[in-house]
């Protein structure tokens, strides 16, 4: 019993090591920023290459290799170095992108197969934070909404007089062109007036003189008759 305890001791060890050395493995970074990965190897191999390079890390997917221990070497946006002292392998890439994010692998160059330490980089995408504005800025943005806002109303005012203005103008030249046909028919209904009262006026005396006429006429024709038969 005491024997499985302990076997079961040690493989919680083993596990709990494994995800230490996973998350030790997994580099983070901001997009636009940098991120330094570092990566050890065996005594040994001091001297030899070493390079970074990008998954599955054929020829073609090699970033960047170091020239000379000590020495930072740097192309693009990535930089390496060769920590001869504390025997690890330094590298940097600035200028993040989201696209950056994946696995990795640092390289020892060696005879045979070459000795590959796997990396894990993770670039996050930076979320802007809320600024409040200044209250100056406010107070400006204020008196400019209502100066144009009293702007807006006074110039819609003065559309709306010049609007008015031009239909009484328009009005009155209709108004004058018309008053001389007004005053025409005015004068011949005042010249047809007049003559209408002159004639009802004069006819009385013309009626009484008729008569006289008449009876004269018929008083003088006997007395011709008469004169003429003699």
């Amino acid at each position: 019993m005491q024997t499985l305890l302990r076997i079961l001791s040690l493989f919680q060890v083993l596990i709990c090591v494994e995800m230490k050395n996973q998350s030790g493995n997994v580099f983070t970074g901001t997009e636009g920023g940098r991120v330094e990965i570092s990566c050890n190897y065996p005594d040994g191999y001091q001297y030899v290459s070493h390079y970074f390079c990008h998954h599955p890390c054929g020829y073609s997917d090699v970033l960047i290799e170091t020239q000379k221990a000590d020495k930072v070497t740097s192309k693009g946006r990535y930089s390496i170095l060769n920590i001869v002292s504390t025997r690890s392998l330094s590298v940097t890439i600035r200028n993040l992108r989201l696209g950056d994010s994946g696995v990795y692998y640092c390289g020892v160059d060696k005879w045979g197969k070459d000795r590959l330490s796997k990396v894990e980089v993770t670039v996050r995408k930076v979320t802007p934070k809320p600024t409040a504005a200044p209250l100056s800025t406010l107070q400006t943005t204020t008196d400019l909404s209502s100066v144009s806002t009293v702007t807006k109303i006074t110039a819609d005012f003065s559309s709306k007089y010049e609007q008015a203005a031009s239909t009484t103008q328009s009005t009155h030249p209709s108004v004058l062109q018309e008053l001389p046909v007004y005053g025409g028919v005015l004068g011949l209904f005042l010249c047809c007036a007049l003559v209408a009262f002159v004639v009802l006026y004069r006819r009385p005396s013309n009626a009484h003189a008729t008569p006289l006429v008449l009876q004269t006429f018929v008083q003088t024709l006997p007395v011709q008759t008469e004169s003429t038969l003699r």
